[in-house]
């Protein structure tokens, strides 16, 4: 996709790179490659992330030519630059959040399953030396918003969203992501997160400006 044509500069800069997970197979009824690859495509109009040698491009099951493979569907980014980098992944972040709720709409229309669904993020940091899915914690939160909640009332929020998602009442947990979202807080749910855990252990949070 867009930015593979990019070279690098001489001295190579060091990558920040990082792969979404989409959660979603594709498949001929709904779509998400196409949909993903729009998203990639959004991401690639920003000037500074294409000076910047980014790079996206979808990989996974199902999409068919050279980035085939026996995955799950997944949108990798890539980019030199921190600041583009970090809004390329929250850009992506959300626009993922919008496809899944798309998707489950798409499945109570066609008396499917609703599953649950997150963004899945694995990250690796250029020049830290490691590579861990668990990295959301170490996202800045960012500058608040005028019409951002306290921190204590995001806190509840989430414990709240944490809740609703332990008894599958996904309708509740997408009401507080989009209610937040809304607000200037964008939720960043840890990947493969399982068994009994407080929403702050779970989810992490920071501020966005669209």
């Amino acid at each position: 996709q867009g930015g593979s044509g990019v070279s690098h500069s001489a001295g190579k800069p060091r990558k920040n790179t990082c792969k979404l997970e989409v959660g979603i197979e594709n498949e001929s009824d709904f779509r998400v490659g196409s949909r993903v690859i729009q998203i990639a495509r959004q991401i690639w109009q920003d000037q500074k992330f294409q000076d910047h040698g980014g790079k996206t491009r979808l990989r996974g099951k199902g999409i068919g030519g050279p980035h085939e493979a026996d995955e799950p569907l997944a949108l990798c980014i890539s980019c030199s630059d921190q600041s583009a980098f970090d809004k390329a992944v929250m850009t992506a972040e959300l626009q993922l959040q919008k496809v899944h709720s798309d998707y489950k709409i798409f499945c109570q229309h066609s008396g499917r399953p609703v599953p649950e669904l997150s963004v899945k993020i694995s990250r690796q940091g250029g020049g830290t030396g490691r590579s861990d899915p668990s990295m959301l914690s170490d996202i800045p939160r960012g500058e608040r918003p005028a019409n951002a909640p306290s921190d204590e009332e995001i806190a509840q929020l989430i414990e709240e969203r944490n809740e609703a998602r332990k008894t599958q009442n996904f309708k509740r947990a997408d009401e507080v992501r989009d209610y937040l979202k809304n607000r200037g807080v964008v939720l960043m749910d840890e990947k493969a997160a399982k068994g009994n855990f407080k929403g702050n252990e779970v989810t992490k949070w920071r501020f966005w400006r669209p």
